[in-house]
């Protein structure tokens, strides 16, 4: 598949999770397995140290959207929104009473961005549609610049803010003013932007995503990272179902 392609499924599978409309790319179903269950957790941090913990997937409603919950004993407890596409779950994920998104973009040929964007940390998340314009009204050399922002949210009220996107040691900085204030990072693929989200001033470092590989014998393989200062990766983790 081209990589375009993959990248489209992504952004295809959220659309898809809100708007039920069955969207697939190159024929290929969005969710080709169901990860729901219980799991053992094993993992190593970035310090080199080991751990154990507990994780849960639920389905939500829609194809694509999963909701998870780690318990991590002494460690702490974490919540999740992920976005299944194949055999790959997309995650952000928060600490327990830190608000998380994640938001995805597809950018237009003139540099408008248009987007979904879920919450990670309510057990109904809540999501939204927004719409960025170049204020410049004219073409951006990459995705860096101040945006004029629309967006809805899926319980019918609307808000307007402004978006200054900026380059940050290979990733990008992403600041929203207006009616609240939110700061997240993220990273640019083609033609999709992935960010991570949270109020401004809260503890990024409690946030962040991950990237789960799941297995056909129950099994998977994952990366996890903070967004606290770009995408540091912080540990790897491997589950069983139970």
């Amino acid at each position: 598949m081209h990589i375009k392609n993959r990248r489209w499924l992504r952004f295809a599978a959220l659309l898809t999770a809100h708007y039920g409309s069955g969207l697939t790319a190159t024929g290929n179903k969005l969710a080709a397995v169901d990860p729901a269950g219980s799991y053992e957790v094993s993992g190593v941090g970035r310090d080199g140290s080991h751990y154990e913990g507990s994780l849960v997937i639920a389905k939500l409603a829609g194809e694509a959207l999963y909701r998870l919950e780690w318990n991590y004993g002494a460690r702490g407890t974490f919540a999740g929104t992920g976005a299944l596409v194949a055999n790959t779950l997309y995650v952000v994920w928060a600490a327990r009473g830190i608000s998380s998104y994640v938001v995805v973009y597809e950018i237009e040929p003139r540099r408008a961005l248009h987007g979904i964007w879920v919450s990670a940390t309510e057990q109904a998340p809540a999501t939204g549609t927004e719409i960025a314009v170049p204020e410049s009204g004219a073409p951006l050399h990459g995705v860096a610049g101040d945006y004029t922002v629309t967006g809805s949210r899926f319980n019918g009220s609307s808000y307007e803010r402004r978006l200054k996107i900026s380059q940050l040691n290979g990733y990008y900085r992403f600041l929203w003013e207006g009616d609240e204030r939110y700061e997240g990072i993220g990273t640019v693929e083609e033609d999709l932007i992935q960010a991570v989200v949270s109020p401004a001033g809260q503890n990024a470092g409690q946030c962040g995503k991950a990237v789960i590989e799941l297995s056909p014998d129950d099994t998977f393989a994952a990366t996890w990272m903070t967004h606290d200062e770009g995408f540091r990766l912080l540990g790897s983790e491997r589950g069983v179902r139970l």
